[in-house]
């Protein structure tokens, strides 16, 4: 299967319930983790357009609203051959019926804020070296970089120790299981 070139621009959407619950889902392409919708801006024409394109794409939902929350650069591995992505981070206020997209997402679900961190402390252990990549992709944490953003943003607690060696272990290429 051939990969396209990476754009090096890329979104992510966060999108709640009336409870504050975060949909996520387990990441079915590289690299592993479970993560809110996000993908490359690439043919999508836009950041804004990117956002509302990888929500329809990735979990069948049409955006009705959207409201930039962040932005900003971060070193990540990509399996299109990139060492980053200057990212765009919005709320989307969404409509329709939840349909994830088999081939780039799984066990799609919303995450109260406790269950958030909880997978951004399984992250971090993996990170530290304390879960295998084994046991990660059968137990998985945040997607690497969603640590960063989250706790940007506000919505996890981590160490800056701990940021410092997630932002690292984002940069790599996963590890083998």
């Amino acid at each position: 299967m051939t990969v396209d070139p990476c754009c090096g621009e890329t979104v992510g959407v966060l999108i709640f319930d009336a409870t504050g619950r975060l949909l996520m889902f387990a990441r079915q392409q590289p690299p592993p983790g479970v993560a809110p919708v996000a993908g490359h801006v690439g043919e999508h024409g836009g950041f804004e357009a990117g956002a509302r394109a990888e929500v329809a794409e990735e979990v069948g939902l049409v955006v009705v609203r959207l409201e930039e929350l962040a932005r900003g650069w971060r070193s990540t591995w990509c399996r299109r051959g990139s060492g980053g992505h200057s990212w765009r981070i919005y709320r989307a206020e969404v409509t329709g019926t939840l349909q994830l997209a088999g081939a780039e997402a799984a066990n799609a679900a919303w995450y109260s804020p406790a269950q958030v961190q909880v997978l951004a402390d399984r992250t971090v252990a993996h990170a530290r070296g304390d879960v295998t990549a084994v046991e990660f992709a059968a137990d998985a944490g945040l997607e690497p970089v969603w640590v960063s953003w989250l706790a940007e943003l506000g919505r996890i607690n981590i160490s800056g120790a701990d940021l410092a060696l997630v932002e690292q272990f984002a940069a790599e290429a996963p590890r083998e299981q």
